[in-house]
């Protein structure tokens, strides 16, 4: 009789999206100097890592190949568990609308008008 296969952890882990990320960004030992904050629902999100059953939790070799690259999960001012980092690239910097997210009005305004 055949040895069954056992489903491992490591079934789950791609080191190419370690890669990508190393390739993306940069560790930062300060949040004061990052240019971003990955918390674990972030973190989770971006290596599409998630708790199995029977399995564990999938992030586990995501974060020991991270600390291995320097990225050191470490505590936010928020309280939470994060790694903090920095963009190697300016085109990596996402264009965020902040009026949007804080639903604030856009003034647009026309030439000779004046903003009261």
């Amino acid at each position: 009789m055949a040895e069954e296969s056992k489903t491992d952890i490591y079934d789950y882990y791609l080191t190419q999206k370690v890669q990508a990320w190393c390739s993306s960004y940069y560790p930062c030992d300060d949040e004061r100097r990052a240019d971003d904050v990955m918390t674990d629902k972030r973190l989770r999100k971006y290596f599409q890592a998630y708790y199995v059953q029977g399995i564990g939790d999938l992030l586990v070799p995501y974060l020991d190949a991270l600390q291995e690259h320097g990225f050191k999960m470490k505590t936010s001012i928020t309280g939470e568990a994060a790694i903090f980092v920095k963009f190697k690239n300016d085109e990596d910097q996402p264009d965020i609308d902040f009026s949007e997210i804080l639903n604030l009005p856009t003034a647009v305004y026309g030439e000779g008008e004046e903003e009261e």
